[in-house]
């Protein structure tokens, strides 16, 4: 074998090597990447259904205090406040744009009427039920300018005959 020939083989093998330092450096640098959006996603997905339980938790606290403020209160949005360390249900002045909560999350707090079908079960549409009131709880937030949501669905009801 002629010198020549054992640097030029060097000098590629060197060239590899480079490119393949190279390709493996950007592959774990878009895992890392892709690792941390994930993380982060999972953190505010969290956060947001915490943020919506404890509204629904909230809701049922009214409710058990005194029925006639859920009972009674129109179809809308709403914001839940404390008051001397009860929960107090009040129209959002800024409806539908919601409440903004922890600064980053918005939540909207919605107050429909419960229908009844023929048999007696919850149904989309049928009787309305006076008794019943469907709550939906949305927790929204922008993340790298994609919006996205966590929605908690339920019913409360005057169970106690109040």
């Amino acid at each position: 074998m002629k010198r020549g020939d054992v640097r030029g083989s060097l000098l590629i093998e060197v060239m590899v090597s480079v490119s393949l330092l190279v390709i493996f450096s950007f592959a774990i640098g878009s895992f890392a990447t892709a690792n941390d959006r994930l993380v982060t996603r999972a953190k505010m997905e969290s956060t947001a259904t915490d943020l919506a339980r404890e509204s629904m938790e909230q809701l049922y606290a009214i409710k058990d205090q005194d029925w006639l403020a859920i009972g009674n209160a129109q179809p809308g949005h709403y914001i839940i406040s404390e008051v001397d360390n009860d929960f107090v249900l009040a129209p959002d002045p800024s409806s539908p744009a919601g409440e903004l909560v922890e600064a980053t999350f918005t939540r909207i707090i919605t107050l429909e009427p419960a229908y009844r079908d023929g048999a007696g079960n919850i149904a989309g549409s049928g009787t309305e039920d006076q008794h019943t009131r469907h709550i939906l709880v949305t927790v929204s937030w922008v993340e790298r300018g994609a919006a996205s949501s966590v929605e908690l669905s339920g019913y409360v009801t005057d169970w106690k005959g109040q």
